[in-house]
């Protein structure tokens, strides 16, 4: 698999190897054709090569949606199919940009505040919640974490449906 590498976002000069357009355009190329890892759609038959061409050529979404461009994608580069499904997922694309953007968010906490130790966990209790919500896989994470840091597991987390102890996976 392809390294990608940004290493001047600043001067925008260096494509993100792999999709081919300036790190300024990250977030409206995957607007565009979605992030599955996330659950976010893009805009149907607007793939990777698809997207890639049209934000070099346009510079951005906003640009792509000007009803001028969608006319020139249509009729001058014969594209009429990718300017329908532009324009009949116009809602689709916006919203994947907003929810793939990063924003900076402050908190009262301070990264100190969220440290704890791993032994203080009640595993009996965390695990039925975990059970709860359909998340017991997180029981072996605790318990891998514990056995990295002591080396044994004194205190085994896994619990199976009546929240009784199974026998510990370290």
């Amino acid at each position: 698999s392809e390294v990608i590498q940004v290493k001047n976002p600043a001067t925008e000069l260096v494509p993100v190897a792999g999709f081919g357009v300036l790190p300024r355009q990250i977030t409206d190329f995957l607007a565009l054709v979605g992030d599955s890892s996330d659950g976010i759609p893009g805009c149907p038959s607007i793939g990777y090569k698809r997207a890639a061409w049209l934000l070099n050529k346009y510079e951005s979404i906003d640009s792509i949606y000007l009803d001028e461009h969608l006319d020139e994608i249509a009729n001058k580069h014969r594209k009429p199919r990718w300017a329908k499904q532009l324009r009949e997922n116009s809602d689709i694309v916006y919203r994947a940009r907003e929810l793939i953007t990063l924003r900076q968010v402050e908190l009262d906490e301070r990264i100190d505040d969220f440290i704890f130790d791993i032994h203080a966990i009640d595993c009996e209790h965390i695990g039925l919640q975990l059970e709860k919500f359909g998340l017991e896989h997180l029981l072996e994470d605790i318990e891998q974490t514990k056995l990295e840091i002591d080396g044994n597991c004194s205190s085994p987390c896994h619990v199976n449906g009546g929240g009784e102890r199974n026998a510990p996976v370290c």
